[in-house]
């Protein structure tokens, strides 16, 4: 196999060749237009709120607004952000199931909020029903964000064994925070990964939280549209264009076979969902927070438990289903209902971790009965 030329540290870091914009790594501009959201207010045009230690500086920010549209200097990525000292966000590629457990101890163990994906190879379908492939195949790529750092765990990479079984891939500390529901996991379509998780990895994660809900609680408070607000999902892109104010790069590199040794174009895209995932859940965090009457964050997503607009005061919502009838992961786990993908930054202010306590059984029978409006005794 050739190499890729990406070259990592012992703890899986990747030295800093790391491209400071999508032009220095040689990435072609995507072949559809970026999502079009509509500028209201003079918000847009300036950077995202602040809301952690890492975020876009002006200067930056500015050179990524006014490139020309559809242009690699256009989008939004994770390296647009800058930290104490002007510090980039640090991405760890991870090869071994040893490497994985060093950084996830190291870097990862005591967050209480994390951002989620997973990559597979595109041609997974025809490998379904050959058990001899397994998670290299099915779940090739495993990416978990921080405020700071950015961790790939290349399963389909890491060495192979005999005997070889599904545990044979997982490192004991990323279980530990996949399974603790203290830890909120967050994403886009994140139960249906987590799915595929289980099922891969027989890791059963817990402290899911969709962001898509937070989304829309958000949004149709400040509106005063409360009655909208549902489980609908909304992809990634959408999200950041609308609250990190720049769109997301989405090239082929979406598509590309995730089983093999990673590429620069593939580790920025993939550094990206995770990232972002981050970044998203602390601006809309703050602006809920600032809403009046101040909501709850919504439940963690496997409670399948209503949205709170206010504490004690539920909106019976649906089951998740994609947003207007658009498809937001494809067969391939892709975000697909626009050009770009997301990148993200990093944060160590103080955020509300999602609430994980179970609710009482009555509650969740009068809940799942009767769909309306309920005290909450949680």
């Amino acid at each position: 196999m050739a190499s890729t030329g990406v070259t990592a540290w012992e703890d899986g870091s990747i030295p800093s060749l790391a491209p400071t914009n999508l032009t220095d790594s040689k990435v072609p501009a995507p072949s559809n237009p970026p999502i079009q959201v509509k500028v209201e207010d003079a918000e847009h045009n300036e950077p995202p709120e602040p809301c952690n230690d890492f975020s876009i500086p002006e200067s930056i920010f500015r050179t990524a607004k006014n490139a020309a549209q559809g242009t690699p200097e256009s989008f939004w990525t994770y390296a647009l952000y800058r930290g104490p000292e002007s510090k980039k966000p640090t991405v760890h590629y991870c090869k071994s199931v040893e490497t994985t457990e060093r950084v996830i101890q190291k870097y990862f163990a005591n967050q209480k909020v994390i951002g989620f994906d997973i990559e597979w190879a595109s041609d997974f379908i025809k490998y379904k029903r050959n058990p001899t492939h397994g998670p290299r195949k099915g779940l090739s790529l495993i990416q978990i964000a921080s405020e700071d750092r950015i961790g790939l765990f290349h399963i389909a990479q890491f060495p192979k064994r005999k005997n070889e079984n599904p545990e044979s891939f997982v490192a004991p500390a990323l279980r530990k925070i996949m399974e603790d529901p203290g830890v909120s996991k967050l994403g886009v379509a994140i139960k249906a990964d987590c799915t595929r998780l289980r099922k891969q990895l027989g890791i059963n994660t817990q402290g899911l939280f969709e962001l898509s809900h937070l989304y829309k609680l958000v949004k149709f408070s400040e509106s005063k549209d409360t009655h909208l607000i549902n489980k609908s999902l909304v992809s990634l892109a959408k999200q950041v264009q609308e609250h990190l104010h720049l769109p997301l790069f989405k090239g082929e590199v979406r598509g590309s076979d995730w089983s093999q040794s990673l590429s620069w174009e593939q580790i920025i895209y993939a550094a990206s969902d995770p990232y972002a995932a981050v970044q998203l859940y602390y601006v809309l965090d703050a602006k809920r927070k600032r809403l009046q009457p101040t909501p709850p964050l919504p439940w963690h997503a496997e409670l399948d438990l209503p949205i709170r607009v206010a504490e004690g005061i539920e909106i019976p919502t649906d089951e998740e289903e994609d947003d207007g009838g658009e498809v937001i992961k494809s067969a391939r786990g892709k975000d697909t209902r626009s050009p770009e993908k997301e990148q993200v930054t990093t944060a160590e202010d103080t955020i509300e971790p999602p609430p994980n306590l179970d609710p009482k059984p009555a509650l969740l029978e009068r809940i799942r009965n009767f769909g309306t409006r309920v005290s909450s005794q949680v």
